[in-house]
């Protein structure tokens, strides 16, 4: 979904926009031009962050941007199937949607995970 989309479903659904953490949860949409940077912060991991860093009213708004970014939508953009907010960077559910240009990617995945969560996923191992 495009920013303006994600800030008018939540507006619609708390009444407030939440422009900065819609911004924040797609920052690494840059490095990967792919739906790969759902695994750093579309994700209860990535939302525990959002939340240290902005405060419990991020919370909301952040599930809101997630199930909205895994609902399925038919032609005329209605939803078909509700989204999900998924465990962590490797929940199957999660990677099943993920698309990405290359090993490159998943190694610079790998890097900006460990550094943000302080541990290892192994994408490859998990896409395999």
């Amino acid at each position: 979904m495009r920013l303006d989309s994600h800030i008018n479903s939540t507006y619609k659904q708390i009444g407030q926009d939440f422009r900065q953490i819609h911004i924040e949860i797609d920052k690494y949409f840059v490095h990967f031009r792919s739906s790969l940077h759902w695994v750093i912060l579309h994700h209860q991991l990535g939302i525990e962050l959002l939340v240290e860093r902005f405060g419990e009213e991020a919370r909301r708004s952040a599930e809101i941007h997630i199930r909205d970014d895994f609902a399925v939508r038919n032609f005329e953009n209605e939803v078909v199937e509700e989204g999900f907010t998924p465990i962590g960077p490797i929940d199957p559910r999660l990677l099943e949607r993920v698309n990405f240009l290359g090993p490159r990617d998943l190694e610079y995945a790998d890097e900006i995970l460990e550094e943000l969560y302080g541990k290892k996923f192994d994408l490859e191992a998990a896409f395999d």
